[in-house]
């Protein structure tokens, strides 16, 4: 209608006059008798004469002016450039074959089916749809050839490409293409009344209960869901996120058990039958449970189980960002380094399987890279300020691992790898914040000691090591300096040197009791030279037991407490053994060596073993009256092989080389400490006040040895 109009008003444009027009429309009648044409034309129009005709042709040519026409127009096509493609089509004499063109191509589109934006919906993408056509009834298609709108015009643009190649073309190719895109309207629509009809109808169809066997294929790849298949699927995916099945948590269980067995054996294959620590042993299950734990609750996390908001976020992400580096950094600074990284690739492996929903490999590999370099960062832990680079170090080694994962993939550009690579560098500080915080209770709960804690013992202000300096100066003085003599030694032999030097501090803490009985604390009289040689090995055993259990009263670590009660072994009071045996009378009974010897046990460690030695160097050391280098060299020599032959260092796991560094270590602090130091010049005054001081103590000494008294 619109284009026959348009072509009466060209022909009005171009000032025909009407009468010109009626005789064009006459002589067209001329080829048919009037009388015949009238006849067919009064049939059609109820026998409405010609001349009626002419004058409502006329009268619509009148009565519809060329601005009504235009609004027309710009309301049939709804268009941007309205005005631009009005003046194209004047210029056309809105031809036929255009609008035959624009007929056509909108049709085709048309009966492609387009549909509204808000119609269209990703979740329908790839299955069939129905299409309710008034003339062919159902027709059956796949919503992929259901276009937007959007999408249909975008075909236009492409169909009328070729009118371009024709004389004037261009033009024509613009105005079919304009008018095309302008009559283009959504001719579909979601019927949401049938959608709900339908769905209930499959609803009613499903049973109510169905059997699942071992083995059963629910649905295949690329097949269509069924509603039956995807109800099953939904019970399976609810069963499954509730909690972890009976059998795979069973046989993760007895994994983890083998596991244990077989580490733990391996552990203590070298330590000649000493007994398992069933603490460790309770710390290495409570560590290998948080690799898997974490694991758990990650799967369960992204299946939205426990938080609904995180459904949605990639079930890779969420294990990501799990602190699972944290158990490292508490496994290195309890078990040390060694142990802790067998801990890191059975944690690692036990984790990688209970995460079902992110590949093996990859979560193997992400775990065992940021756990080792946690390790690494806190093998010499001496300080809390220590978890920071460690914390630090594992974030980027996680970013690493991450983007080397995400690259094996091809994804390196997404989005998701940028949420991944935030997820990674945040599990590497929550572990290393979760890490400084379980210190302190993993101590208390398992009773394991630190270097943090030792450093804290060590502390000269504390209040034990303040009573034995003032109640026991010359101890406290011995036991400092044995201090940093095992301190060096156990750096040199790789025992630990915290342990040592705490446990050298507290190993003679028992003569805060009776000090004046101990050598070094003794200004004049020597007490035991009133008592019985047995007597006074009772008092020297005393110390022992005194000190382990003031040590155990003030809760020190037990690796402490083994270091006191074990820093004599059961070596011999050879002092008092040989003066009791040359007081023995002839009827006496002969002595027991037994009694005079420390009840032990002997040192089970190397830190303990380094305290015997170094006790016994430093007190020797004392005795020498001119403590050459050469001197001290052969005494500690002397000394250290006695200890080694007499038995006391069998269950030290000292050997021989470690001995031998250690004599080495002995021998260079005490020649520091004990070296002579030059003699300042003196006066003439002074040097004749000390040659009489030597004198009159010379002449004394002799008179008193010849039974003579002096007034000197």
């Amino acid at each position: 209608d619109i284009f026959r109009r348009g072509r009466l008003l060209t022909s009005s444009r171009q000032a025909e006059p009407q009468t010109a027009f009626q005789d064009k429309f006459s002589e067209t009648l001329q080829a048919e008798p009037q009388t015949n044409f009238q006849d067919k034309f009064s049939e059609t129009l109820q026998a409405e004469p010609q001349t009626a005709f002419q004058d409502k042709f006329s009268e619509t040519l009148q009565a519809e002016p060329q601005t009504d026409f235009q609004d027309r127009f710009c309301k049939t096509f709804l268009l941007d450039d309205c005005a631009d493609l009005l003046n194209l089509a004047w210029q056309k004499g809105f031809d036929d074959i255009i609008e035959n063109r624009v007929a056509m191509r909108t049709l085709d589109i048309l009966n492609q089916g387009v549909m509204d934006e808000n119609d269209r919906r990703a979740d329908y993408a790839g299955r069939d749809i129905e299409i309710s056509r008034f003339w062919t009834g159902v027709d059956v298609v796949n919503y992929s050839s259901a276009l937007s709108l959007s999408g249909a015009k975008a075909m236009v643009d492409k169909s009328t490409e070729l009118f371009s190649l024709e004389p004037g073309g261009d033009s024509a190719a613009r105005l079919v293409s304009g008018l095309t895109k302008g009559l283009l309207r959504p001719n579909l629509k979601f019927d949401q009344e049938a959608w709900d009809n339908r769905v209930n109808e499959a609803k009613a169809k499903i049973p109510t209960s169905f059997q699942l066997k071992a083995g059963e294929i629910i649905v295949r790849e690329g097949e269509i869901i069924t509603p039956l298949a995807a109800l099953k699927l939904e019970h399976i995916n609810n069963e499954s996120s509730k909690a972890l099945s009976l059998r795979p948590t069973v046989g993760l269980m007895v994994l983890l058990l083998v596991f244990l067995t077989v580490s733990q054996t391996l552990i203590h294959l070298d330590r000649d039958g000493s007994e398992t620590d069933y603490r460790e042993l309770a710390l290495t299950c409570f560590l290998l449970l948080w690799f898997v734990l974490l694991a758990w609750w990650a799967d369960h996390l992204s299946r939205g189980v426990l938080l609904k908001e995180l459904a949605h976020v990639e079930p890779r992400t969420i294990f990501i960002a799990m602190p699972i580096p944290a158990a490292a950094m508490l496994g290195a600074i309890f078990m040390g380094p060694r142990r802790t990284v067998y801990l890191c690739f059975l944690g690692s492996f036990l984790g990688a399987i209970a995460i079902a929903r992110v590949d093996t490999l990859s979560a193997f590999l992400y775990s065992c890279n940021g756990c080792i370099v946690s390790i690494w960062g806190l093998r010499h832990i001496s300080e809390r300020s220590r978890f920071i680079p460690s914390a630090l170090l594992a974030s980027l080694v996680n970013c690493l691992t991450m983007t080397a994962l995400t690259l094996a993939d091809g994804n390196l550009l997404s989005v998701q790898h940028t949420y991944d690579l935030i997820a990674a560098a945040a599990s590497g500080i929550l572990s290393g914040i979760l890490a400084s915080g379980f210190v302190t209770l993993i101590e208390a709960t398992f009773g394991l000691t630190t270097n943090l804690k030792l450093m804290e013992l060590g502390n000269l202000n504390r209040p034990l090591l303040r009573d034995l300096m003032l109640a026991a100066p010359g101890t406290y003085h011995h036991s400092v300096i044995v201090g940093s003599m095992v301190e060096a030694a156990a750096e040199a032999i790789g025992a630990n040197p915290h342990l040592a030097r705490v446990g050298a501090y507290y190993h003679d803490i028992g003569k805060i009791r009776k000090p004046l009985y101990f050598v070094e604390n003794q200004t004049g009289e020597n007490k035991h030279e009133t008592l019985a040689p047995s007597l006074s090995a009772l008092v020297l055993i005393g110390h022992v037991k005194e000190g382990a259990e003031m040590a155990r009263k003030e809760k020190l670590p037990q690796s402490v407490v083994d270091i006191v009660e074990q820093h004599h072994g059961t070596s011999l009071m050879s002092y008092f053994f040989h003066k009791a045996k040359e007081n023995r009378n002839a009827n006496s009974p002969e002595i027991n060596e037994g009694d005079y010897r420390y009840p032990g046990p002997k040192p089970a460690s190397k830190e303990a073993g380094l305290v015997m030695l170094a006790d016994i160097c430093e007190a020797a050391t004392r005795s020498l009256t001119e403590p050459t280098p050469t001197k001290i060299y052969e005494l500690v020599r002397k000394l250290v092989n006695q200890v080694f032959n007499d038995g006391q260092l069998d269950s030290s796991e000292l050997v021989l080389r470690d001995v031998t560094e250690t004599i080495r270590v002995f021998n260079n602090i005490l020649v520091g400490i004990y070296h002579h130091r030059i003699a300042y010049p003196m006066t003439n005054q002074e040097v004749q006040n000390e040659q009489a001081a030597k004198s009159k103590v010379i002449y004394g000494h002799l008179n008193l040895e010849q039974g003579k008294k002096t007034t000197n």
